[in-house]
């Protein structure tokens, strides 16, 4: 048998952040704040930082279940005992420090009314407020649920910290906590970790190569919207036979010995076509059964695949340090 010891040591930045969390946490008047971190910074730690500061019942909310996975494992290795609540995971426990997914959470609300400590993970998503004559007209159902629940304080993380809104002049960003449609309006932005702090030290150089394509088939969702039609995102993919280029970058960047890459594609039919093509490859979309799924993902992170295909799935805090190139096969804006 063999014993390991994990040591978990903050780095400066993290120990920065943990300052403003105590600081937020014992001295705010704000119910509501939100911490800002950049892409890979080791944000799955906080959650943990929390409970230990608190020691009161603590509930830690992720968009889905790899992320949760993820980062259970995380507060296991600070020597925490957190429980499961996720349909997804295939647990419903509930202890002091619980990880949830939130439509499993919604059915039963009384389930999770003495929790006083609650944390958003990727805290931009899912907490969008319906708008009519300038006023909210109607919540969110995880915002409805974070009402019923009445906690003492709600910490949000992300690394995006802003809301893309219509109105009439157009489309423009706002930060979420100036945006009356997201449930973060007027909360605190109590910590911005700065890039400068990180990226010298902590962050890996990338290389971007950018293959031109003919764009003229990409239209706009909407009058003045900077996102484009699914439709048009399709027929650019196509008309760019960007299936055989996909193919193509892959091979080149397997001879540059380059294992391990992830590509995004516009919707689940280029991705089931190209494991037609490549059975090599694996393919990972929201109706892949979870047993099959998580075998990909375990896969993907042990080396045994070297090409995922996914299509917006691995959009937010996917861990994997292991990477070593993504293929973006799909046009944003």
């Amino acid at each position: 048998y063999f014993l390991y010891i994990y040591i978990v040591k903050n780095r400066p930045y993290q120990d920065n952040a943990q300052k403003d969390i105590e600081e937020f946490l014992n001295n705010s008047s704000f119910k509501k704040g939100i911490l800002v971190s950049p892409t890979a910074t080791g944000k799955s730690i906080y959650p943990s930082i929390i409970s230990k500061i608190t020691n009161e019942p603590h509930l830690v909310i992720q968009p889905n279940l790899e992320l949760l996975e993820q980062n259970v494992d995380k507060a296991r290795i600070f020597g925490l005992d957190p429980s499961i609540y996720s349909a997804s995971a295939g647990s419903k426990e509930i202890s002091n420090l619980t990880y949830a997914t939130p439509m499993s959470m919604v059915a039963n609300p009384d389930h999770f009314k003495h929790f006083k400590k609650i944390t958003i993970d990727e805290c931009h998503l899912s907490l969008s407020n319906k708008m009519s004559g300038g006023k909210v007209s109607e919540k969110g159902k995880l915002s409805q649920l974070i009402d019923y629940i009445q906690p003492d304080k709600i910490i949000g993380m992300t690394a995006s910290p802003i809301q893309l809104v219509t109105t009439g002049r157009g489309s423009e960003l706002k930060m979420i906590d100036r945006s009356m449609r997201s449930y973060w309006y007027k909360s605190n932005i109590f910590h911005i970790t700065q890039i400068e702090d990180i990226k010298s030290e902590y962050w890996a150089d990338v290389e971007t190569v950018i293959i031109k394509n003919d764009n003229s088939l990409l239209t706009k969702a909407k009058f003045n919207s900077p996102e484009f039609e699914k439709e048009s995102i399709i027929k650019q993919y196509e008309a760019n036979n960007l299936q055989d280029q996909i193919i193509d970058q892959y091979e080149r960047l397997l001879s540059e010995g380059i294992d391990s890459v992830l590509t995004f594609v516009p919707s689940v039919e280029q991705a089931v076509a190209l494991k037609k093509r490549r059975p090599d490859f694996g393919i990972v979309y929201d109706k892949t059964p979870k047993k099959e799924r998580k075998q990909i993902v375990e896969d993907f992170k042990s080396g045994k695949l070297k090409h995922l295909i996914n299509c917006m799935v691995f959009t937010a805090g996917f861990d994997h340090p292991n990477l070593k190139a993504m293929i973006i096969a799909r046009e944003t804006m």
